[in-house]
């Protein structure tokens, strides 16, 4: 009877202390774990725990505290089974589709946890049965098991990350879908085909078409195109060809194109006389040899009336990279109908002007629709010094116009050249001002919100919403140059989801990529639950409060012209004398 009632009491000892402590890490330990540190690390602590009692189930003996050794690895166990190993064992459902996740559970909890403890009652009995009983052999078997255990719960993580990634581009609508190019649905023969029988309007619009896909096949029919009775279709041939750089010695209709006339220096003198002679001349004067022709006729036949005389003349530019033409092609970037062609130039100027790009994007007088499209050219001359000019141009104190198109050109460049590198020090940095930069903005929203009597209040919310998003587009941009491009850019557009499921789903698998002490500088103010919550984790983080002084403040000691006219507007509005210096300083 004594033993009944020692047995009792142990149990419940035991049982009363596992509750207790289970209520307690769920509630108080499960919540700081899976925030700071993730499901994964949640999941692997009781495998771990486990593995650490076996090993201690063989050193303690020695000590002779064996069942105490014995009664706590059981009762982590079992604590850790009801609280924080289960939490976190559900949350690796959350990237499985429905269907998945609903036969995964139901064989988890009918089958494997089930079965499992008689498994493990017939291997104590047969650990028993073999190696004769005993506590090593029985510890061994056990530390065994939990090292496979634990490892098995590590793949399971690294698993668990790309799942996410794979179910937020699920969810936020961009799965695997397959790019078809113009090159795999033309057919360069039924093309070529055209190019015999076909009307003006057919040829030209083929030659357009193999000029993409097949461009050595129109060298096949040069004869016959440049002596064709239509002159859009001899002028439309020429100009591809020149752009191949292909010799048309005697190919041309009207008059014999001889070396003399290719290396330039009788094409001057007939310089305006038709526009085929202006092709010859545009298209020759990108060789090493013609250094004057290039300085005194491409500029102009860059302004060429011929839209094939101005094409070929930016090619030529491109292959001659003659320094002097640099900003002429920068200044035909502001032109819609011509900067495709100057782009395509500045591109064969290849890696020798990237320095100088990156100064014209630093440029304050030149045009911010000229500052994206050299951003562009940059991404596709692509590699390392290409990539340090666009970061240049990524700082805040950068127009956020341009600023967000070379973050955007900068991932780019690193999609397609993994091995590009930016300093891990000086993006952090970036993405601490930046989070700095959208506190601010929510910040000054709510301060906004205290002046509803304003004419324009209404109107600089909503302006003050949109560079919020700015802000957010940029954080997620500076996270895509760390951490993986493709999966931090899902990330971003499942954030910027009005649906809340996409929304959560972005949030799990920055929890998952981030470490922690990322995600403790950065996720608090992104996963706000509401707009008030937000607002005070901002007004903490810059250690300020929402107030219209401070708003007046930050508006006329911004950089951006129309952010001091609001600043402007809001002191006659509200009549704040203390600001009569600042405004002094804008009239002088």
């Amino acid at each position: 009877l004594k033993d009944t009632a020692g047995i009792t009491s142990v149990l419940g000892i035991f049982y009363g202390v596992q509750n207790v402590v289970a209520l307690t890490a769920q509630v108080g330990v499960a919540g700081v774990v899976l925030k700071y540190f993730g499901n994964r690390v949640g999941s692997t602590m009781m495998s771990g725990g486990v593995l650490g009692g076996a090993i201690l189930s063989l050193i303690l003996p020695i000590s002779g505290a064996l069942p105490w050794g014995i009664f706590g690895t059981r009762l982590y166990e079992s604590t850790m089974r009801v609280s924080l190993a289960r939490t976190s064992w559900e949350f690796l459902y959350y990237p499985l589709s429905d269907d998945i996740k609903r036969r995964a559970k139901r064989v988890i909890d009918v089958v494997v946890n089930k079965s499992s403890d008689a498994i493990a009652g017939i291997m104590i009995l047969l650990v028993n049965l073999v190696l004769g009983g005993g506590l090593v052999p029985l510890a061994l078997v056990i530390m065994l098991l939990a090292g496979l255990w634990f490892l098995l719960e590590l793949k399971t993580s690294s698993v668990y990350a790309r799942e996410v990634a794979r179910a937020l581009k699920r969810v936020a609508g961009e799965g695997d879908r397959k790019t078809v190019t113009l090159r795999e649905i033309a057919d360069p023969e039924k093309l070529a085909a055209v190019l015999k029988r076909g009307t003006e309007a057919q040829i030209v619009y083929a030659l357009g078409v193999l000029e993409s896909v097949s461009p050595e096949s129109i060298h096949q029919h040069a004869v016959a195109l440049l002596k064709h009775p239509s002159q859009a279709v001899r002028a439309r041939a020429l100009g591809l060809l020149y752009s191949e750089n292909k010799d048309l010695t005697g190919y041309d209709s009207d008059r014999e194109i001889t070396s003399s006339e290719l290396a330039g220096e009788e094409m001057v003198k007939v310089y305006h006389e038709t526009a085929s002679e202006r092709l010859v001349m545009a298209a020759s004067a990108q060789s090493e040899a013609n250094k004057a022709l290039q300085r005194q006729h491409l500029v102009e036949l860059m302004s060429d009336e011929n839209p094939q005389v101005r094409k070929v003349a930016y090619h030529s530019a491109g292959q001659s990279k003659e320094r002097s033409l640099i900003p002429h092609l920068i200044a035909k970037l502001s032109n819609p109908s011509e900067r495709k062609h100057a782009r395509r130039a500045m591109v064969l100027y290849g890696q020798r002007i990237t320095g100088t790009l990156g100064d014209y994007l630093q440029d304050p007088e030149l045009a911010v629709t000229a500052k994206n499209q050299i951003c562009a050219v940059l991404v596709e001359i692509g590699g390392q010094n290409a990539a340090y000019s666009l970061y240049r141009a990524t700082g805040l104190e950068a127009d956020r116009r341009v600023a967000n198109e070379a973050l955007r050109g900068l991932t780019r460049v690193r999609e397609a050249n993994p091995a590009v590198f930016i300093p891990q020090s000086l993006m952090f940095q970036d993405l601490q001002e930046d989070m700095n930069r959208y506190c601010q903005r929510i910040v000054q929203r709510e301060s906004l919100k205290t002046a509803t009597e304003l004419r324009l209040a209404h109107f600089m919310e909503r302006v003050l919403t949109e560079l919020e998003g700015h802000c957010v587009e940029r954080i997620f941009h500076r996270l895509a140059l760390v951490y993986d491009a493709r999966e931090t850019l899902s990330a971003y557009r499942g954030y910027s989801s009005p649906n809340a499921r996409v929304r959560a789903q972005a949030m799990e698998y920055l929890d998952t990529a981030l470490p922690a002490d990322i995600k403790k500088r950065f996720l608090p103010v992104l996963e706000a639950s509401s707009e008030e919550e937000r607002v005070n984790i901002a007004g903490q983080i810059l250690g300020s409060e929402p107030s219209i002084q401070n708003l007046v403040d930050e508006f006329l000691r911004s950089r951006e012209s129309w952010l001091n006219a609001c600043g402007l507007h809001l002191v006659g509005s509200l009549r704040l004398r203390d600001h009569k210096g600042r405004i002094e300083a804008f009239s002088d």
